[in-house]
């Protein structure tokens, strides 16, 4: 397998994978480091450390993650967003996305209080080469939603995961449980109307 299939059947194993993922990915980061001058190059392993980072998290392997992380950071900051916003192979690689990778992370050890703190800026407004940004708007629902504190603002990054892509939002278990739980305590109040017609857009009846 050459390098670039190397890297996108990195990009392509599921997260239930995370172990393979990790060590395809670090094989990747080996082959390539001969040509680090290359600046395509270059985003291919910022990738890669992404990637390594988020699959050693799901790996219960929190240094070697942090690690990953720092070098994609540090890549990053080098070579900054790409004018196009997608990069070489669509990579998208780029300060923009490393936040955005740190927050799926986050969200991966339950840090809700860390995405809050990478939401404060919008996390999505340089992000043109990200094809949907509902997984990230997802967690940062999640994270608001998290005790029960921001529920308006809960819904508000539902809402907006939901008009940039109603299918996938619709399909993605942890939206359907998200919405689900935060009518929970609006029902010892009043549902508001924008959190019951978000539910009945994706299927979900809450007066069942």
């Amino acid at each position: 397998m050459d390098r670039a299939s190397r890297f996108i059947y990195a990009q392509s194993l599921p997260i239930e994978a995370a172990r393979l993922a990790a060590r395809v990915s670090d094989r990747s980061l080996v082959e390539l480091q001969g040509d680090a001058s290359d600046v395509r190059v270059r985003q291919m392993l910022g990738q890669l450390h992404l990637m390594a980072a988020l699959a050693s998290t799901v790996d219960a392997r929190p240094d070697v993650a942090r690690d990953h992380l720092a070098e994609a950071t540090r890549e990053a900051a080098s070579l900054g967003d790409r004018a196009d916003g997608g990069g070489f192979n669509g990579c998208c690689f780029g300060p923009t996305n490393v936040g955005l990778w740190k927050m799926s992370i986050a969200a991966e050890q339950g840090e809700y209080g860390r995405i809050i703190e990478l939401s404060r800026t919008d996390p999505l407004a340089g992000a043109q080469g990200i094809e949907s940004p509902t997984v990230v708007l997802v967690d940062i629902g999640r994270a608001l939603a998290d005790g029960g504190r921001r529920d308006s603002e809960a819904l508000a990054a539902f809402i907006r995961a939901e008009q940039a892509a109603p299918v996938p939002f619709a399909i993605n278990p942890l939206a359907r449980d998200a919405v689900v739980t935060l009518a929970q305590p609006a029902q010892r109040r009043a549902i508001p109307d924008d959190l019951r017609l978000l539910a009945g857009r994706i299927g979900i009846d809450l007066d069942a």
